[in-house]
């Protein structure tokens, strides 16, 4: 048994004392499945319904803004994370963009008959009104 002037004191040697009921183990890696691209499965991931961006509440600066979104979209068909791959548009373009596309409802991608981890770029374009 461990006194508790040990505990306190910091003594205690791992050596001095094997019987305790804990064991520290290694901390393992769950290698997760990577998101494949269109191209690697048998069928590409695809909005549940038409995806409408709406338009931010600021002026377009110029006649249009455009950017590329690349969406990271789960087995379940949730949009886990969306990044900008390029973009000419201002912070508020690229919110309401982000923001619509992690709440699209999607089909997740298909490879060898189950359903998969997938990434697909998306243009979206803003044009004046």
């Amino acid at each position: 048994m461990i006194a508790d002037s040990q505990l306190k004191a910091g003594t205690m040697d791992k050596a001095e004392d094997d019987s305790s009921p804990f064991a520290i183990l290694p901390i393992l890696r769950v290698q997760e499945a990577p998101y494949l691209s269109a191209g690697e499965l048998d069928e590409p991931a695809r909005p549940q319904e038409p995806v409408i961006v709406p338009f931010p509440d600021e002026p377009l600066q110029t006649g249009r803004a455009a950017g590329v979104l690349v969406l990271y979209i789960g087995a379940d068909g949730k949009v886990d994370r969306v990044e900008v791959d390029e973009a000419d548009w201002s912070p508020g373009f690229e919110k309401v963009a982000i923001e619509t596309f992690m709440q699209a409802k999607m089909q997740p991608g298909i490879k060898d008959g189950k359903t998969s981890r997938s990434r697909m770029k998306i243009l979206v374009e803003f044009e004046g009104q």
